[in-house]
């Protein structure tokens, strides 16, 4: 009987932690040091280390940021985007582009937000491009960071 109750808890153990990979969370996360300044000519007005990166100017600077998409096939958006910044006052826009990523046309939606510091919430975009991508450009104001990054994507 004591072996037949310790297999059974071996095996709903297992099938518990079978059933929690299936529902793992979809989400990316990006350090801020990722991003980079728009403009080549501010770059030295930007330090990055672990912590993301910081504008280091006495005015409001923008950067723009790589998102990776890692549902290529998906057309119906995001279901949770975040971007944790150190100072009131940071806005970023999230931009869904088509695939050929080119002119003004290439936009496929855009979503903005600002606020902190702290985690911000920028609304979902709700349609995508087959094979497309997104991007993010950020305002930085003066001695501000942008920590990371966080987007989840519907599947």
């Amino acid at each position: 009987m004591k072996t037949l109750s310790l297999a059974s808890l071996m095996l709903l153990g297992t099938l518990g932690a079978f059933t929690q990979a299936q529902a793992a969370d979809n989400r990316q996360l990006y350090n801020g040091s990722y991003c980079d300044a728009m403009l080549g000519t501010q770059v030295g007005n930007f330090t990055r280390d672990n912590f993301g990166i910081r504008n280091n100017s006495n005015g409001a600077l923008r950067i723009t940021c790589p998102v990776i998409v890692d549902e290529a096939d998906n057309v119906a958006g995001t279901n949770g985007v975040w971007f944790n910044t150190s100072i009131a006052g940071t806005s970023c826009t999230l931009y869904s582009m088509a695939a050929n990523g080119a002119g003004v046309n290439a936009v496929v939606q855009s979503r903005f937000a600002a606020g902190g510091p702290g985690w911000v919430v920028i609304p979902n975009i709700v349609a995508d491009n087959f094979w497309g991508s997104y991007s993010m450009i950020c305002t930085l104001p003066a001695g501000g960071r942008l920590n990371s990054i966080s987007i989840r994507e519907n599947p």
